[in-house]
């Protein structure tokens, strides 16, 4: 199959990259009104995150901010530190790593990975085993490209016993951006999930891997009720040059969706 033919094939409430709290300001222009008004030292840590340094105090200001403000002034803090990408910042980042606000610790680990620390896959670990399904859901949307494989192990636990149902899709589409032994079977877990969106996103990633021990897990999800899960299940096999494969989306020519036998058709070159 042509790479240019592979596309995800949505369903309706899928989940979507959100407006992530590090951007949050800059998406809403001012925070929640939950944390009182927008005051001058709300404005002033955005205006060092959007335009960057104006001073030599901005950074001691955000620091402090960081560690005595408001929830809101430590939200904006930690984002400001991240985009200026100051060096010094990072021992007072890593303190507030145990911020009790989801908020700031999910930008937190967004600023400390823009400093790109020796450790910095530890610090993404840190996020991905947060206590609070935001911090776990945003950090998979910082993951780099491809997915460093040390984390597999815990964005694999996130697939499987995750409460929430957008942290075990954003789970599957970090393996799906991850590359090496044990992915696969990785993202097998999510192939029986209750949660229609989230087979739709594993067999999505089964194709992107393009791994070969996927092949049995795809073929399994031939038989899936959701039309999407099929259509997906059948262009990932068609990734794989294995006669097999090919065999099992021969046989999806007859499925009771048009959108997945027009799938299949365009892989086996039927008319």
């Amino acid at each position: 199959m042509h790479p240019d033919r592979f596309r995800f094939f949505p369903t309706a409430g899928l989940f979507s990259v959100m407006c992530l709290s590090l951007a949050v300001v800059g998406c809403s222009g001012k925070p929640g009104s939950g944390d009182g008004e927008w005051t001058a030292n709300h404005e002033r840590l955005q205006t060092i995150a959007d335009h960057g340094l104006a001073g030599e105090d901005d950074v001691p200001f955000a620091l402090e901010r960081l560690e005595n403000g408001s929830v809101t002034e430590r939200v904006l803090a930690a984002w400001a530190l991240g985009e200026i990408e100051h060096a010094g910042a990072e021992p007072k980042l890593r303190e507030a790593l145990e911020d009790p606000d989801a908020n700031v610790r999910s930008n937190v680990v967004g600023a400390l990975v823009k400093l790109e620390p020796g450790d910095w896959v530890d610090i993404l670990a840190t996020g991905l085993s947060d206590r609070d399904s935001f911090v776990q859901q945003s950090t998979l949307s910082q993951l780099p490209e491809p997915t460093p494989l040390a984390l597999v192990e815990s964005i694999s636990g996130l697939l499987n016993d995750s409460d929430d149902e957008t942290v075990r899709i954003g789970a599957a589409d970090a393996l799906g951006a991850a590359r090496g032994d044990g992915v696969a079977e990785a993202l097998a877990r999510g192939a029986t999930d209750l949660a229609k969106d989230v087979r739709v996103h594993v067999a999505f990633a089964l194709g992107k891997i393009e791994d070969s021990a996927a092949i049995p897990v795809l073929v399994t999800l031939l038989t899936d009720e959701q039309w999407e899960v099929r259509a997906n299940a059948v262009q990932a096999l068609g990734k794989y040059e294995d006669p097999g494969a090919l065999e099992a989306v021969r046989g999806m020519l007859e499925d009771s969706s048009e959108s997945v036998r027009t799938v299949a058709a365009s892989i086996v070159g039927a008319g």
